[in-house]
């Protein structure tokens, strides 16, 4: 960025240049620019983010500017004016003088960012689902279309920090009321295993933006969001409805004990969400924003007609589901401080409706319940000196509930998580060294439980140096941090057992631990070096954790402590066994319980690369190649039992070791650019399919100034592309008793070509 004087041109060395997010206290940042009126921000936030340019004698000037991830940047020439002197004449947005400039995205150690203008985003359903396959997070969708899970480099869920909106999501069950529609945008911070997800928001500029999504096996999404200003007032909208079909719809499958379903998968999804920013005074600005999504699916018909078989209960013949999210929040400027309080409220519920179903060719009608609440009140201070210099501070008091229950003729199972919680976060970093090309970051993290009394504090430090065009890094952190709270998990009934005749076992969920607080250090170093047309990354780290909690383990009933399974649920399994299973009286069943065990210590460490650059000036290419060991140290002595897949000294199950993502861009013509993106995992992934390729393609143009166009084919090699979820193709994970797991899989994207119209329209604030 440069400041130049308005009457000579020439640069204005010592002007003081602050960016931060568009009407968002949570980013801050302010240099001084050098003897010839520059200044640079490295590893600034993508998004609408407002520069200012102060010096004393001068009148301050501000422009905004939209970073756009992947493509050009624009560079802000700000023209400081003498009070009293006639204002320029303005050519930029809001008062600033733009340039555009060739200035692509480098490549960063420590922080992705993913939007929906990213280079490659028109490939992806969504934002988790580019983030999924460019390399960013392993994010998990619940069947209602919220968060299920998320997980960094291998790391157990339970240990990754999630913040949305600049709040940090305390709850498992939170999660879920985030619909993966919503998501604008994203960044993941490595260094503290942070995901930063960011929805609605108000715009600078008026944008229209309209998409219409039609795949030709029913996957069909329309929706429309307006954001911009309307004098002071800041406002955002959007309205989204979702109508799949699955691409299986009639087709019939058995399950692993033989019993024969008939597919009629339908997911129906409305999204409707709103967002005010209103000022109060000069400098003091009132947020608020309301999210809501309602989902029903349809996901599989009670049993197909004709002889049935063996196997285990019946899905849902709909289930509907409602998530909500509120946020309330106040910022201001006073003095050299930015502060700002604020709000939030997750709220999921939904029901299952199990009247219709049968089980062994019988009549089973049950029903499922699930509600939960999560509230979180904070507050956020930052300070920016003119050396450079910012300190953040974040405080948030938490406090969550969780219920879920099943019901089964006269039987019913109940589960209940809550939690009261508060923490404070503390950073302080500056720049410093000749020509300020050295960083520091100094952190500190301070939790408390406030039902339990645990205490936790975590500390770390990030170092920075950069050279030419080479730039360093290291950080170390250590200490402890509390879990993820697990979702309220009840024991199966009877008819939601996995029944294996052939192996006499029954596999039901249960109540999952109390998490423990994961206590240990983090070390990384990483490098990356940018050339006049491509770009370098490398990092390795090594991050050793005990009381880690493991996801889904199996415990045999025998090794859990005395009284955890109440009589009836065990003998009501036994039971059923002989009646759902189909199995017959003439054996007794090995019960297993699938639970989240806490207090193991596993080391994480991996080695990540990545590339990038242009292809002359028509295209770009990116290829990111990460290997993420998840060893397993010790662990509960619950997890001796024969099927438990928890193996110390081995890699923890369901984490690839390899993961490759290889995308390329080019042009086809003036209009019409091409995309190519092949997603590349090992063996043992979450799939449970061998090591696989997804290649995707597709092709963007351009109809008229404001209106494009993509097509998309999904898995062109038409990769494990068969039943809805059996054994075909499965690949047994390695027990403790030598015999492998036989799980079922769950195989890769149907082919499928999808075709969508895409309105943006951006103009100047009316």
């Amino acid at each position: 960025m440069r400041v130049r004087s308005r009457i000579t041109g020439a640069p204005v060395a010592g002007a003081t240049v602050r960016i931060s997010r568009y009407r968002d206290v949570s980013y801050e940042r302010e240099r001084t620019t050098n003897a010839r009126g520059d200044v640079d921000f490295p590893s600034v936030p993508v998004g609408f983010l407002v520069v200012t340019a102060l010096k004393e004698g001068y009148r301050a000037q501000s422009t905004t500017i939209d970073m756009v991830l992947g493509v050009k940047r624009e560079v802000v020439v700000l023209y400081l004016a003498k009070p009293g002197s006639k204002p320029p004449a303005v050519r930029g947005k809001l008062g600033g003088f733009k340039e555009i400039a060739d200035v692509r995205s480098r490549p960063s150690v420590r922080t992705e960012y993913y939007d929906a203008n990213s280079a490659f985003a028109p490939l992806f359903h969504d934002l988790v689902g580019q983030m999924n396959s460019l390399g960013g997070a392993d994010i998990h969708l619940s069947p209602s279309g919220g968060l299920g899970s998320v997980s960094l480099e291998g790391a157990d869920p339970s240990m990754t920090s999630t913040t949305f909106d600049g709040v940090q999501v305390q709850s498992a069950a939170a999660l879920d009321s985030i619909d993966a529609d919503a998501l604008q945008s994203a960044s993941v911070n490595l260094t503290d295993s942070s995901l930063n997800l960011f929805s609605l928001n108000s715009t600078p500029t008026l944008q229209t933006d309209a998409r219409l999504n039609a795949g030709g096996i029913g996957n069909d999404r329309a929706s429309l969001q307006e954001s911009g200003t309307a004098g002071q007032l800041g406002y955002a909208v959007e309205i989204l409805g979702d109508a799949v079909r699955s691409p299986l719809d009639g087709q019939t499958y058995r399950d692993t004990s033989g019993f024969t379903y008939k597919h009629s998968g339908r997911f129906l999804g409305g999204f409707i969400g709103g967002a005010l920013s209103i000022p109060i005074g000069k400098d003091t600005t009132l947020s608020v924003k309301h999210l809501r999504r309602v989902t029903r699916t349809l996901p599989l018909q009670a049993l197909a007609p004709g002889p049935l078989l063996q196997g285990y209960g019946p899905f849902p013949v709909h289930s509907t589901d409602f998530g909500t999210v509120d946020e309330v929040n106040i910022q201001s400027q006073l003095g050299s401080w930015q502060v700002g309080a604020r709000y939030y409220n997750f709220l999921t519920s939904g029901v299952g409706d199990y009247t219709n179903a049968y089980v062994a060719g019988n009549p089973a009608p049950a029903d499922t319940s699930s509600a939960s609440n999560e509230g979180d009140f904070g507050f956020t201070a930052i300070r920016v000196s003119k050396h450079d210099q910012t300190l953040n501070i974040n405080g948030t008091i938490s406090h969550s509930n969780d219920f879920e229950a099943n019901g089964f003729g006269g039987l019913q199972t109940t589960s209940v998580s809550s939690s009261r919680r508060a923490d404070l976060f503390l950073d302080y970093n500056s720049y410093f060294g000749k020509k300020q090309a050295a960083y520091y970051e100094l952190t500190g993290k301070f939790d408390r439980d406030l039902a339990t009394g645990d205490v936790a504090s975590k500390l770390g430090v990030y170092l920075k140096r950069q050279h030419g065009t080479t730039t360093l890094f290291g950080s170390l952190q250590g200490g402890t941090s509390l879990a993820l709270v697990p979702e309220a998990s009840p024991f199966s009934l009877p008819n939601q057992v996995q029944y294996n005749c052939s192996a006499a076992t029954a596999v039901a969920t249960a109540p999952n631990d109390v998490p423990s607080t994961p206590a240990g250090f983090e070390l990384r170093a990483g490098v990356t070096r940018s050339y006049p047309n491509s770009s370098f990354s490398a990092q390795i780290y090594d991050r050793r954790y005990s009381g880690v909690t493991l996801s889904s383990a199996l415990v045999p009933a025998s090794l859990e402590p005395p009284g955890f399974v109440p009589p009836s649920v065990l003998s009501s399994i036994l039971a059923g066994f002989a009646t759902f299973g189909g199995c017959g009286a003439s054996s007794t069943p090995a019960v297993y319980f699938e639970q989240n065990i806490s207090g193991a210590t596993v080391d994480y460490r991996g080695l990540e690369l990545g590339f990038g650059g242009h292809i002359g000036r028509l295209g770009m290419y990116q290829l990111l190649i990460t290997d993420h060991q998840a060893t397993l140290d010790s662990a509960d002595p619950r997890l001796r039992g024969a099927l438990s897949t928890y193996i110390p000294g081995a890699q923890l199950p369901g984490i690839p070791p390899l993961n490759a993502s290889a995308s390329v861009e080019f042009a086809v013509s003036s209009k019409v650019r091409a995309l190519v993106n092949d997603t590349l995992v090992s063996s043992n992934n979450q799939y449970h399919l061998p090591a696989y390729g997804l290649l995707t393609g597709g092709l963007v143009g351009r109809l008229s100034r404001d209106t494009s166009f993509t097509i998309v084919a999904t898995n062109l090699t038409h990769a494990y592309a068969a039943a809805y979820a059996s054994s075909r193709y499965a690949t047994g994970v390695p027990t403790v008793g030598g015999i492998d797991f036989q799980p079922l899989a769950t195989p890769l994207t149907i082919p499928q070509l999808y075709i969508g119209v895409h309105f943006l329209a951006t103009r100047q604030p009316f």
